[in-house]
């Protein structure tokens, strides 16, 4: 059996004012209700009052509900519900309206056992959103509320009689036709703007230019953003409220922008009217924007008149994309604001959703309706908080990335200027006002003053100011073993990791080739040396008597032949022979006659002896036959591969080399010694902190696989030129140390960030250096 929750009946206090605001008569009269303590009003309606009266603590709140229901203002379904009702005196006890209430008393109307199955089914969602959204965008946003501070505002008259008349002439164009038309002339400018996307995308280039800037500047300000501003000012005076004054606001407390006071509309009678005041901005951009379009289309390329509506329609765009942001405090904003009747729409979604999904009492009486669409609204204004600021943060890295230290400078001047009411509403929440509100006067001046010479104190204080960059690690020393033949692997002696000495094998290839190639060479060479013998020997009697003997032959074969063939010749010249036999008679007398001065020139060079020339030739034929033996020798040593220093063998998967058939126009690549006794980083130091760095200093380097461990070392040498860093698009400085490695600790091609001790310098010098270094080169170059 469920029971209700018990709580004490509430009891506003006796010294609070509710007396009538001002009305116009149409629909619930508002109520002000004034806190003396405090000094805060708070408008209500007639409902609420009326609840009010009712809570003298005499009524529990079914009491009050009971009461509630037999009124006429209750009659037509407006009765709150128990929940509705105990969220609006939980929000009254908030504020301390009741007699003894205390912040953040719950008056729950749900039984409990609704109350458990509740907590149950909400959780996984409620801690979803606070450690997925909320919490980070608080950390995000420094714990400020931005919504509370307003840009700075120069007030420079009253607009209204002016507005006024403007209203009586351009009341039509403020109306439902109005709407319709621009509605209808939008759809056809983004119609254009879709069909003709690519046209204008590429024409927009032209407004990069300093005249196409300054056109864009012009447009942009006196035909796009104080007509938009003039037209919420007549649209406020022509649905009868008052434009108290305008002006130049200032966004950021620098950028000027013009502004015309419409918070007047908070009175106008009619939601519609308040809707269409606050609309009427879009509708004017949306215009010009479609103008603008067509007024491109309709114009010749280059010419001014299309510079001018492109500049139109591309600063139209553009301020409508920024108005039309329903997470901003723009246009769709105060629009969604209207229509939910709510102000303070973002202010009051995110404190409502902090409540919820800390299982804390809601701050402030709200139907089932606004409850879900103000929560929907508080989740999609972190997640929108949440991606810009990734957004941001990219783009700003990105910009640091492409420009360095301008990058940098330009970064810091946009952080400091979006985050100062950030830092400033920091400033102004109660744990500050009151550590300072309890020191008299001179205690804060003396203070601040105390503070100011600490700082100063603390800037000249010398820091030892060290130039850093990214290094990678190389070996003292490597050598990469090819082959210097063609062959198949045999054999390999090392694994990845051993560690090899000078001249140790590391594999070796199959040799038959190279063996053969040796075992011809020398052969040649054996017959080369026995033919220089026998020169050197001279000439024997019997090859003189065989020499003379093939003489006489010979001479006794030409005789034969020479009478064969003359006898031949007669017999032919008589037809008793062919041509064929008398043809074959006179080439056997010739090669007769050839080989009888054979026989005597030979028979002459044995009478004479051996010739100089001839020695020399056969000597000439060894000298060049000893080259090729030593070639086809050194071929069968480079068979074996062998390690020409002291180190290890890095090579990955050595071991699957053997079998590997080697090409030598390639020179494959055997193995990788590496003498890693010593390590030398390259480490890349960007040019602007290069001052100061000198063979000598010390160097201190910490890896990305040894974090917790730092090495040391000295600078060996700098670079005498300047690279590109492609990856940073910056300019740095190669500078070499060399780090003792005797453990093996540190491998080749590791990487890390390492420091270049340079001098002490006072502090502010470290902290504003790259800030004055920007200022000295950067703005010196504008200088003419």
């Amino acid at each position: 059996m469920n029971r209700q929750t018990r709580k004490p009946s509430p009891k506003l206090r006796a010294d609070l004012d509710i007396v009538r605001g001002p009305s116009d008569g149409a629909g619930d009269a508002p109520y002000l209700l004034s806190d003396p303590v405090s000094g805060r009003i708070f408008e209500i309606g007639e409902r609420e009052r009326l609840t009010l009266t009712l809570l003298d603590g005499t009524l529990s709140l079914e009491g009050v509900r009971t009461v509630l229901s037999t009124h006429p203002l209750f009659s037509s379904g407006a009765l709150p519900t128990p929940e509705g009702l105990a969220s609006f005196v939980n929000q009254l006890a908030r504020e301390g309206l009741f007699v003894g209430s205390e912040p953040g008393a719950v008056m729950q109307a749900r039984t409990g056992s609704e109350v458990r199955l509740h907590r149950v089914a909400s959780f996984p969602i409620r801690a979803a959103l606070r450690w997925l959204v909320i919490v980070p965008w608080d950390f995000l946003s420094l714990g400020s509320r931005s919504d509370t501070v307003s840009p700075s505002r120069l007030r420079v008259g009253n607009p209204d009689p002016l507005l006024a008349q403007l209203a009586r002439g351009l009341g039509p164009l403020v109306g439902r036709f109005s709407l319709a038309l621009v509605a209808v002339f939008s759809i056809l400018g983004f119609g254009l703007l879709i069909a003709n996307f690519g046209r204008w995308w590429d024409g927009a280039r032209v407004l990069w230019s300093p005249w196409g800037l300054l056109t864009v500047a012009v447009v942009g300000v006196f035909l796009v953003h104080i007509p938009h501003q003039l037209a919420h000012g007549v649209a406020c005076v022509h649905y009868g409220g008052r434009v108290s004054g305008w002006g130049v606001r200032f966004l950021f407390h620098v950028v000027p922008t013009f502004w015309v006071d419409i918070s007047d509309i908070m009175w106008l009678r009619e939601k519609r009217d308040r809707l269409m005041t606050i609309g009427v901005g879009l509708l004017w951009q949306l215009g010009a924007f479609s103008a603008g379009l067509v007024g491109w289309l309709v114009t010749d390329r280059g010419t001014g008149p299309s510079v001018f509506f492109l500049a139109l329609s591309t600063t139209a765009l553009f301020g409508l994309f920024l108005n039309a942001n329903p997470f901003a405090r723009r246009d769709l904003y105060q629009l969604l604001s209207a229509w939910l009747d709510m102000e303070d729409l973002r202010l009051r979604a995110r404190e409502y959703l902090r409540a919820w999904v800390r299982w804390r009492p809601v701050p402030e009486p709200l139907t089932g309706r606004q409850r879900r669409w103000i929560g929907a609204y508080g989740v999609a204004v972190n997640v929108f908080g949440l991606v810009i600021t990734g957004a941001v943060v990219a783009l700003a890295l990105r910009v640091i990335r492409d420009h360095g230290e301008s990058g940098a400078v330009g970064v810091l001047f946009a952080a400091g200027l979006v985050f100062q009411d950030h830092v400033r509403t920091v400033f102004d929440q109660a744990w500050w006002k009151r550590l300072t509100g309890a020191m008299p006067r001179t205690a804060r001046w003396v203070g601040i003053g105390a503070l100011l010479v600490a700082a100063t104190w603390a800037l000249c204080l010398p820091y030892p100011y060290e130039a850093g960059g990214d290094f990678e690690l190389v070996p003292q020393q490597v050598i990469e073993i090819r082959s210097e033949l063609e062959g198949l692997v045999g054999e390999v002696f090392v694994r990845e990791g051993d560690w090899v000495e000078r001249g140790a094998p590391v594999a070796a290839l199959v040799t038959h080739v190279q063996e053969r190639n040796l075992r011809a060479a020398e052969a040649r060479m054996d017959e080369l040396l026995a033919r220089r013998s026998a020169l050197l020997a001279g000439t024997r009697p019997e090859e003189i008597h065989r020499a003379r003997t093939a003489l006489l032959t010979a001479e006794a074969r030409l005789a034969w032949s020479s009478a064969r063939a003359d006898r031949y010749e007669s017999l032919f010249n008589q037809g008793v022979v062919g041509l064929q036999e008398h043809e074959n008679a006179i080439q056997v007398r010739r090669i007769n006659e050839s080989e009888l001065e054979e026989a005597r020139s030979y028979l002459e060079i044995l009478l004479r002896g051996t010739r100089a020339e001839t020695l020399e030739a056969v000597e000439a034929e060894i000298r060049s036959q000893e080259a090729i033996l030593e070639y086809f020798r050194g071929d069968v040593e480079r068979a074996v591969l062998v390690s020409p220093i002291a180190g290890f063998v890095t090579t990955p998967r050595i071991d699957q080399l053997q079998g590997r058939y080697l090409n030598p126009g390639q020179r494959d690549l055997v193995a990788t010694i590496a003498d890693t006794r010593v390590v030398q980083a390259e480490i890349e130091i960007p040019e602007e902190d290069i001052e100061g760095v000198v063979v000598g200093k010390k160097v201190r380097l910490v890896t990305w696989s040894y974090p917790g461990m730092e090495f040391e070392g000295l600078v060996t040498a700098v670079a005498p030129v300047a690279i590109e860093d492609e990856l940073k698009r910056r300019k740095v400085i190669r500078v070499l140390t060399e780090i003792s490695n005797p453990d093996g600790l540190l491998k080749p091609d590791m990487t890390g960030f390492a420091k270049v001790e340079i001098t002490d310098r006072p502090l502010w010098d470290v902290l504003f250096r790259p800030l004055w270094r920007w200022v000295r080169i950067e703005v010196w170059s504008w200088v003419p």
